[in-house]
């Protein structure tokens, strides 16, 4: 890639719903209506304790007849949901260990075909399911025209937890376009010669990073709406166990799932979580922010649940954003102060974030638990240890706080006004040395 020309195109993502899909498929052909009856149908099944008893009399249907990305991505939400009901539609005790080979065929040969796991998780219930009615405005808190088509189980009272997730990516959508100029801008001074046009370069890349930092801010403020539209009861006992993973210690499927007619030797995956949205990461990527050791690992494994297109993204945040290394380079305050406005909206989301997981799942598992998953009790769905992994990631962010050399405003302005000040002279020479050489030539 030419590290000049940095694209959101490359990527498969929109300046409008970034990391989802734009025009979602909900309905696959008449050939896969047995799973387009079943996957719809999921949350009142879960309830009514029938969802293995529908899967057991589904066909073994040919994955290959689907046609094009779209109706991979439809497949494998719907290949999702089914798995899930199936395996948690009786709590932690009845968890299924064997997922039946009509699902588990076609669901593990769509998920290698995409590029990522056969588990339910950000990009199915997020980032696939999107609806945008004609009247949706644009802004962070316009919940009533957003919508999700697939529904895990709680309804319409669970709704809320996705459509105010679709809202967060909604705004993060609105990032994409300062943080591709600010790459380009970036790599345009250093190859651009003119001092005088440095200057101006640097203007641009201030007001795109402040532009960015009230785009983040509003990531936060769509992420408030949880607070308001879902009950933590609701989320902890009835929505958030079908996001569960599969394997590992603590885990009430310790060796993990059992795929038929794929392997005898079962597989264990993360569940659902939301280190599996590309967004802080694409954001922790542009501004230089780093995570070490099992934190980093953690984030690097939530990588291979995001399309490959994305991943992708991150990883060439990663390789072409120079952005810290410029922002220290330069010492300027004024370009600093813009730096660090993004670095504090981040660190403010994240800390709104330990305030989500405080309410919906520390304080629920006290206040509100059910008790039918306690495999999911202390533990984020992803398999983290909840807090102390999120508190590491805000000082993580903390520490790219940059403090600047020259932090006086007053002689920032004298060294703009010396820069303007050469730049006019430098006009006005040049305009006297075009009067003399007409005179010369006139005369």
């Amino acid at each position: 890639m030419d590290c000049k020309d940095f694209s959101i195109e490359n990527y498969h993502l929109s300046y409008r719903t970034g990391c989802m899909l734009e025009e979602p498929l909900f309905v696959l052909p008449p050939y896969f209506e047995p799973w387009n009856k079943l996957s719809i149908a999921v949350g009142d099944l879960v309830k009514e304790g029938r969802v293995r008893d529908e899967v057991h009399k589904l066909p073994l249907l040919d994955h290959t007849k689907l046609v094009g990305y779209r109706q991979l991505r439809l497949a494998h939400l719907q290949l999702s949901f089914i798995t899930s009901g199936y395996v948690w539609q009786d709590g932690d005790k009845g968890a299924a260990k064997i997922l039946p080979k009509s699902v588990a065929i076609p669901f593990y040969y769509i998920s290698k075909h995409l590029g990522v796991h056969p588990i339910l998780c950000h990009m199915d219930l997020v980032l696939s399911n999107l609806i945008i009615r004609d009247s949706y405005n644009g802004e962070y808190d316009d919940l009533t025209n957003i919508d999700c088509f697939y529904r895990l189980p709680g309804g319409e009272v669970a709704k809320p937890f996705v459509t105010v997730t679709m809202l967060v990516e909604m705004e993060f959508a609105k990032c994409l376009k300062p943080m591709e100029k600010v790459i380009n801008l970036v790599q345009e001074y250093k190859f651009e010669k003119d001092q005088v046009y440095h200057y101006y370069i640097m203007q641009d890349i201030v007001g795109h990073l402040e532009y960015l930092a009230e785009c983040i801010k509003d990531m936060k403020k769509a992420f408030s709406l949880m607070h308001d539209n879902l009950p933590a009861a609701t989320f902890f006992n009835v929505l958030r166990p079908f996001l569960g993973g599969w394997g590992g210690e603590g885990n009430v499927l310790p060796d993990g799932l059992i795929y038929e007619g794929i392997s005898d030797k079962p597989v264990q995956l993360s569940g659902g979580s939301a280190a599996q949205s590309t967004s802080m990461q694409a954001l922790d990527a542009f501004l230089g922010v780093s995570h070490f050791g099992e934190k980093n690992e953690f984030l690097l494994s939530m990588r291979r649940s995001m399309p490959p297109d994305h991943m992708r993204f991150i990883e060439d945040l990663e390789k072409y954003s120079y952005l810290s290394s410029y922002v220290q380079d330069m010492d300027v305050p004024a370009l600093t102060k813009a730096y660090n406005k993004c670095i504090n909206a981040s660190l403010e989301f994240r800390s709104f974030h330990v305030g989500i997981v405080t309410k919906y799942i520390i304080s629920a598992a006290k206040t509100t638990n059910e008790g039918n998953y306690k495999s999911l009790d202390e533990k984020g769905t992803g398999g983290t240890d909840l807090l102390p992994f999120l508190k590491g990631l805000i000082t993580d962010t903390q520490r790219r706080l940059i403090k600047t050399n020259r932090p006086n405003q007053e002689e920032m302005a004298k060294r703009d006004g010396k820069r303007n000040m050469y730049f006019f002279i430098g006009l006005a020479l040049s305009g006297l040395l075009v009067f003399a050489l007409s005179r010369k030539v006139l005369t």
